[in-house]
């Protein structure tokens, strides 16, 4: 069973869109064990597969304890330095990051992977363009999206 921990300070409710991003593109949840964390510190001895930090949660994961962690989904801007990952993968809007948006419309969008990561499976996920369905703000979107190339997941929204 994949354990994925997210910490999300605000108010967008990332587990649960994940989860129904894994129901949606054809993933079984039940093969996941997915928690939203309230803090880092909530996090002390604990090893999650998947560490999912929301835009918001960034700031309040401090070095005052390394957090152990398989693979860390992070914002881009955000400070890696509290954290012990063997892959981490940064989303955001600046061509620094792993994850990013090449073009937004009200509809949908196009994901751009910048960078080749391994999912949690152990996949090469190397460097495209994904059009996907758009309806949320854009960090949530790339969180979301994020978490689910984690997983594995196809998540191409191209019709025909």
């Amino acid at each position: 069973m994949t354990e994925i921990a997210v910490i999300d300070a605000g108010c967008d409710d990332i587990a649960g869109k994940i989860t129904a991003g894994i129901r949606r593109y054809g993933g079984n949840p039940g093969d996941l064990l997915i928690a939203q964390v309230p803090s880092c510190a909530a996090l002390s001895g604990s090893q999650p597969d998947i560490l999912v930090l929301g835009e918001d949660a960034a700031p309040s994961c401090g070095p005052a304890e390394r957090i152990q962690c398989g693979i860390l989904l992070m914002p881009g801007d955000g400070d890696a330095s509290a954290f012990d990952a063997r892959c981490i993968v940064t989303y955001g809007m600046s061509p620094k990051n792993t994850i990013t948006l090449s073009s937004i419309s009200e509809t949908s969008c196009v994901l751009a992977i910048q960078r080749e990561f391994l999912t949690a499976g152990g996949d090469m996920l190397e460097r495209q363009e994904i059009k996907i369905m758009g309806g949320m703000r854009p960090d949530c979107l790339l969180t979301v999206a994020g978490a689910l190339l984690i997983l594995g997941l196809k998540i191409s929204d191209t019709n025909g």
